[in-house]
């Protein structure tokens, strides 16, 4: 086991939430796929729906001069649902990231699906993801947000574009995010990620299950 997978959390719980609860919470909710055949969100963003599952990789985040500013490991657990209190379909996103030093951070995000894209908001950042429908490969998906207020790396008015593309057989995905103050690059993070398996419901904590290598 990697030293620093010893070191306990610091989580951090969008729209005031923890981890471990909201987890559990979908953990045991119905599978989003009705009977009837896919969903609206399926019909509308199937290149999103191809990331559901859970992601291990590494984060690499360079000043905007391309200097290498450090890296990191991390896991992503991306979860499609129904909202179990009715409504529009949500997808739940839990990121963990493991640093050299030992220090851990966990975030958990919520995207409401409005029928034309995810949105989601919390105390410190909006933002949006949909699929890139011109992109002739379907590999393509957009993110953007913007921090309302300073979080770690980032501070307030700092804006986040991001491209996800997906491999075609799914199993590997190539992450680019520019990170933006009035307009103007003030750093990047490539991330190269690699699917641990499309079942997330099988293990109930995936911030405690070891890397493969």
């Amino acid at each position: 086991m990697n030293p620093s997978m010893k070191t306990a959390f610091d989580r951090r719980g969008f729209l005031g939430v923890g981890i471990a609860t909201t987890a559990a919470l979908w953990q045991s909710t119905a599978a989003s796929q009705p009977a009837g055949g896919l969903t609206a969100l399926q019909k509308r963003l199937p290149i999103t729906c191809r990331h559901e599952g859970v992601w291990d990789g590494i984060y690499r985040r360079y000043d905007a001069s391309g200097r290498p500013l450090g890296e990191h490991r991390s896991r992503v657990v991306i979860r499609l649902r129904e909202d179990p209190a009715g409504g529009n379909e949500l997808l739940q996103q839990s990121n963990y990231y493991f640093h050299p030093d030992g220090r851990r951070e966990a975030i958990d995000t919520l995207g409401r699906f409005d029928g034309e894209r995810l949105n989601f908001y919390s105390d410190r950042v909006d933002g949006w993801t949909m699929d890139d429908a011109t992109d002739p490969k379907r590999a393509t998906v957009i993110l953007a947000m913007s921090f309302k207020k300073d979080v770690g790396w980032y501070t307030k008015g700092v804006d986040v574009y991001e491209l996800i593309n997906i491999a075609a057989d799914d199993r590997f995905r190539s992450r680019m995010a520019q990170h933006l103050k009035d307009g103007q690059a003030l750093t990047r993070t490539l991330i190269n990620e690699r699917l641990r398996t499309r079942d997330w419901r099988s293990v109930a904590d995936w911030q405690s299950v070891p890397f493969e290598d």
